[in-house]
């Protein structure tokens, strides 16, 4: 640290992990006894903003847990980060509201009845269950279901979700964690990259 500094900020840390410090002066005369220590644990939760809306996401360490029938398997995951809940109706209207205004829907189908892309249903809007409406070119929610579970969503359009929620935080397409996508899209066609720090589905372990 600089002289007469009295902040020091210790950055790329461990989400949920605790660190201790003790510090000294020196000077040309030489160096002060160290302090006692002192500790601090880190947030194992962030917030994002998409748009105007801000969501959390929680960290989840990295580990080996038993998996399967009876706890017969075993399995190791990474550490990750995950939503805090699921996916709202108000999010999944605004990053498709996003991708509309964006222009990423105008080669598909987007009424009051569906919402399509690449030959494949992404929302079905006709479903009684469903919170979400299209009108007028604008997306909304039934009053007082703006933080319920999104529902009547495909795995292609949550697939779709997590690139567009991913670009709208982002600004780019650098970093989408799915590709593939071509005019008759099927599931096993989807290219998943791992090494990318976009959103995505959680796999089948982490999900456990």
């Amino acid at each position: 640290m600089s002289a007469d500094s009295e902040i020091y900020t210790d950055s790329g840390l461990t989400p949920s992990t605790t660190y201790t410090y003790r510090v000294r002066a020196k000077d040309a005369g030489g160096e002060s006894e160290w302090t006692n220590y002192e500790s601090a644990t880190t947030n194992y939760q962030r917030g994002v903003t998409a748009g105007s809306l801000i969501f959390s996401l929680n960290y989840v360490p990295g580990g080996t847990f038993p998996t399967g029938t009876a706890d017969s398997g075993e399995a190791t995951v990474s550490a990750y980060w995950i939503g805090e809940t699921e996916a709202t109706n108000e999010l999944v209207a605004a990053v498709y509201q996003w991708a509309y205004n964006q222009g990423k829907m105008s080669t598909g189908t987007v009424d009051g009845f569906t919402v399509t892309l690449y030959g494949q249903e992404l929302l079905d809007l006709n479903s009684t269950s469903i919170q979400i409406s299209f009108s007028g070119g604008a997306f909304s929610v039934d009053s007082g279901f703006g933080d319920y579970p999104c529902v009547e969503i495909t795995w292609y359009g949550s697939i779709m979700f997590c690139n567009w929620l991913t670009e709208m935080v982002n600004g780019s397409t650098d970093e989408l964690v799915y590709s593939g996508m071509d005019s008759d899209w099927v599931d096993d066609e989807t290219i998943e990259n791992v090494s990318k720090t976009g959103f995505r589905l959680p796999s089948r372990f982490e999900h456990e």
